[in-house]
């Protein structure tokens, strides 16, 4: 994986999904011998109410600008409390990486670290699977200017490979959405929410 992995493939990959093509990603999955994971633009058939209520916020948000990418400013986190502590946002940077500005509590406990004011390459430097994943769909989303939903099941402390003998996993839904800084419409931050089960595998 280490020679796939870097920001030429985050670039790659996260044009391709911008353009509806999730080939790149689906293939480092699979290489790391994980399921594909589940994305979507816009509004998800099946997602966590948490996550369909935040994306209708952002939706009111963006309707109530003219249909552009909100204003950060607008957004209240109280309208969804209980997502509160699994957000996190990042900033895009000129070299096309994205800083760490915010980094909810749930997150930290979960990752065992706090990355509030590191970059997503620093993390993504090892050949590791999720923050390239994670890389690549932020800057998707600014691409595009739309709402994000994903869906994937790894194993915690696994990567870049799953263990058999693991019979349980860790199933992830993200809703990424993307903001606007300065309020001029143009992406340039992403908020993302992230919730996790676990599953059995079989």
């Amino acid at each position: 994986m280490a020679e796939i992995v870097g920001f030429q493939w985050v670039e790659a990959a996260a044009q391709a999904l911008a353009d509806d093509n999730t080939t790149p990603i689906d293939q480092l999955f699979e290489q790391c011998g994980y399921p594909r994971p589940i994305q979507v633009w816009g509004t998800p058939t099946v997602a966590n109410p948490s996550l369909i209520r935040l994306l209708s916020v952002w939706q009111r948000l963006s309707e109530a600008e003219g249909g552009v990418v909100p204003a950060r400013r607008a957004f209240d986190p109280l309208e969804v409390p209980a997502l509160m502590g699994h957000m996190v946002i990042v900033e895009a940077l000129t070299d096309g990486d994205f800083r760490y500005r915010l980094v909810g509590t749930d997150v930290v406990r979960t990752a065992g670290a706090d990355w509030t004011g590191r970059t997503l390459g620093e993390r993504s430097i090892k050949p590791e699977l999720l923050p390239s994943f994670l890389w690549a769909q932020c800057l998707a989303v600014v691409r595009r200017g739309q709402p994000l939903f994903s869906c994937h099941v790894v194993t915690a402390g696994e990567t870049p490979r799953p263990n058999p003998e693991r019979p349980w996993a860790n199933s992830w839904e993200r809703l990424l959405l993307p903001f606007s800084s300065m309020g001029d419409g143009r992406a340039d931050q992403v908020l993302t929410a992230r919730l996790r089960s676990v599953v059995t595998r079989g």
